[in-house]
């Protein structure tokens, strides 16, 4: 192919989460590889205002529903024109609303799949006739999707990355906790992420109440919003430990969250992947998470944090409370993960691995 070749993501959601950062790190990052890169998103998306402020051309389609006839004729408009080489899905709704026009005009249609994905027939007939080649952000993901019913050779691994940042100094971390109203010897956890059922945050607040009792000077920060916020303001409330915990809402820019904290947590019940992982390691914070889904994958085992299974609060406590009192074991841990992530998923590695796979699946 010798003209610049074009290529469409495409993403239904109007929040903001790991497929969203994929989505716009993916776009931004082939645009300096020498593609031509276009974005369709729906009103109010979270990622369009994003991707226009990076040079990107955004298109604005309606995606009101699994097989929105509007958002058809605007992509299959759109082919007719633009002819893009190839376009790139993130969602159900995004393969059946524009995957069908796509591959009408023969462009060959790539699903970025981000968390767990639906496998009803319904699902399964679509996928079937409308996507061409799987792309996922782990060997869990992969599992998973052979498991229902892929081929090897349809699914490809690709791990997420970041562009690594030196760790914040203890005179930087001191200054960004007074700055957010915190005490030198305060021990921070931090939390990031959407508040949903799947994050678990309620078996952290148990955790933390255990936590508290021993290590009076803990408190958890809580980023993030979502549909259990209320309800876990109420259970804090309920377990006598609202005053130790900051409910910080959602952040477009957590990084002072990450820089001031000393242990990050993350209790999910399942992690295709966790791009909030990343964020912590990069910036040497030991990481306590769930033994579930793909975060051994990204964290190790008993590399970068410790993991306890999935759902047990005491045991969790248990991890998080072996690190409140050994601070030379959250440096440890904190420098491997550090590590890890440059040796592992930086972004500039994601993006060389995606443009040569994107580009061998155009020959």
């Amino acid at each position: 192919m010798t003209s610049m070749p074009h290529i469409l993501f495409c993403d239904s959601s109007e929040g903001w989460g790991g497929l969203q950062q994929w989505m716009l790190s993916a776009a931004t990052g082939m645009g300096k590889h020498d593609w031509k890169v276009s974005v369709a998103g729906r009103a109010g998306s979270a990622l369009l205002p994003r991707t226009a402020a990076a040079g990107i051309r955004t298109h604005v389609w309606p995606f009101h529903w699994e097989l929105d006839l509007i958002t058809y004729a605007k992509a299959r408009g759109f082919s007719r024109a633009e002819r893009p080489d190839l376009v790139v899905v993130g969602s159900g709704r995004d393969i059946r609303a524009v995957g069908i026009a796509t591959k009408q005009a023969g462009i060959p249609v790539i699903w970025r799949v981000g968390g767990r994905p639906k496998f009803a027939w319904f699902q399964r007939l679509t996928r079937d006739r409308l996507v061409d080649h799987a792309l996922v952000p782990s060997q869990y993901s992969r599992e998973m999707l052979i498991s229902a019913g892929w081929k090897d050779n349809e699914v490809t691994v690709i791990h997420n990355g970041i562009t690594p940042v030196d760790p914040p100094s203890i005179e930087q971390v001191r200054e960004i906790r007074h700055r957010l109203g915190f005490l030198d010897d305060a021990f921070l956890i931090l939390f990031v992420g959407s508040l949903r059922r799947v994050k678990q945050v309620d078996v952290l607040l148990h955790a933390f109440q255990a936590v508290n009792a021993s290590y009076p000077n803990a408190h958890l920060i809580a980023v993030g919003s979502g549909v259990k916020d209320k309800e876990l303001q109420a259970l804090a409330d309920s377990l006598g430990i609202r005053d130790q915990i900051t409910f910080a809402g959602f952040s477009a820019r957590p990084d002072d969250f990450f820089n001031a904290c000393d242990v990050f947590v993350l209790p999910s019940r399942e992690e295709t992947f966790g791009w909030v992982l990343l964020e912590a390691m990069t910036r040497a914070k030991p990481v306590v998470a769930s033994d579930t889904g793909a975060i051994p994958e990204v964290v190790g085992r008993d590399e970068a944090g410790l993991l306890a299974p999935a759902g047990d609060s005491a045991l969790l406590a248990i991890a998080i409370q072996s690190l409140a009192g050994a601070p030379d074991v959250r440096q440890r841990l904190g420098l491997a993960g550090a590590k890890r992530v440059r040796e592992l998923f930086t972004e500039e590695r994601m993006l060389s691995q995606l443009n040569d796979f994107f580009r061998g699946y155009l020959k």
